[in-house]
């Protein structure tokens, strides 16, 4: 289980909060509903405090979006992991601060202070569009682990053959690990050449 009503008419407490927070979203009598819980609201309501909402069943698995969601740390970003069969999402986590973490069973004590903060609200797993020079990172990744280069490193200084890293950064040495948390445009450019 995901959330947990204790009584009819009230919303129902997500238990891995962090974990699901920008997924599921708030449900509040004060600030509306966001998420799932807008999404689904007539479904989940069925017209009335007094009467049951339905169950929605969702493909991710708990303990893959705990260890993502503690694996993104205090990065702000997005980890999505489908099961490359049957296209289900197995986890679909999104962080929008570095040091606030969003929990929806709070939502009417800390709206005011997440709503300070830019794009919090933003499920970046869900509406982020980054340009497909990102997404082939992966495609470069997985082919690094399929022949062995796994641990390759690259000293990064900011640019390889005309290929810049956002912001002009400069990454030093550089893992695939590192590589992958940070975007390193470089780092990829000098692996897709080896």
């Amino acid at each position: 289980a995901i959330t947990y009503a204790e009584k009819a008419g009230k919303a129902a407490i997500c238990l891995w909060a962090e974990e699901y927070s920008p997924i599921i979203g708030y449900n509040s009598p004060i600030y509306g509903t966001s998420g799932l819980r807008k999404t689904y609201e007539e479904k989940l309501l069925l017209g009335g405090k007094d009467r049951v909402g339905a169950t929605i069943r969702l493909t991710t698995d708990n303990e893959l979006q705990s260890f993502c969601y503690h694996l993104l740390g205090e990065n702000i970003g997005s980890i999505v992991v489908l099961d490359n069969e049957s296209s289900e999402i197995l986890s679909i986590v999104s962080r929008s601060d570095e040091k606030i973490s969003y929990n929806v069973n709070e939502i009417d004590t800390n709206y005011e202070k997440y709503s300070a903060i830019p794009e919090f609200f933003y499920n970046r797993a869900v509406l982020a569009q980054d340009p497909p020079g990102s997404t082939w990172k992966m495609v470069t990744a997985a082919t690094m682990i399929e022949e062995g280069i796994e641990n390759y490193t690259y000293e990064d200084f900011g640019e390889y053959h005309g290929i810049r890293n956002a912001g002009g950064a400069a990454y030093g040495t550089t893992d695939l690990r590192r590589a992958l948390i940070k975007s390193v445009n470089t780092y990829f450019a000098s692996a897709g050449a080896l």
